[in-house]
């Protein structure tokens, strides 16, 4: 019974509630230990994205249809990452996946299939992302961070639903 409780006492410590994914403090502390222990010359990438227009999803459809939205975009990302892959909710409707093992050619189409297996999801609400990539072989959490947050913000600017690399 201890052995039980203790399992479930991790899932709740390091899993997000809603989305199942890990939370921004599981995911922070394995990117950094793998990025600090990366081998050199293997390229990973990071993904910082968010959901197009969310507040305006809730104030239309209700914030039960935003939950909804979240739980769709995470069940459908997670069926598209590789178990080395790391996948969390930084907060809010703001997610970050760190590819492991994916240089620019395959983290470009990976991302393209993401955005594109968005669209084609059953959800009763339609939604898009933006998303901020960035390629690495050394790096800080908080540079891969940085340089996606700007990627993405540039995403934004160039009419949403899609990728822009930094």
């Amino acid at each position: 019974m201890k052995e039980k409780v203790d399992r479930e006492l991790v899932i709740l410590a390091n899993q997000d509630d809603l989305t199942g994914v890990l939370n921004r403090r599981a995911f922070t502390r394995s990117a950094e230990e793998f990025v600090r222990h990366n081998e050199k010359g293997m390229q990973h990438s990071f993904l910082l994205f968010d959901v197009d227009h969310f507040k305006q999803i809730n104030d239309t459809y209700g914030h039960l249809a935003g939950d909804q939205v979240l739980q769709d975009m995470s069940t459908t990302i997670q069926g598209q990452l590789t178990d080395k892959d790391l996948f969390g909710r930084y907060g809010g409707d703001e997610f970050a996946i760190l590819l492991v093992d994916k240089g620019i050619e395959a983290s470009n189409r990976f991302t393209e299939q993401l955005i594109s297996s968005l669209h084609s999801t059953k959800s009763t609400v339609p939604y898009q992302v933006s998303i901020g990539i960035t390629t690495f072989e050394t790096s800080t959490l908080e540079e891969l961070y940085a340089c996606c947050d700007e990627a993405l913000y540039e995403a934004k600017k160039a009419g949403r639903n899609q990728f822009k690399r930094w």
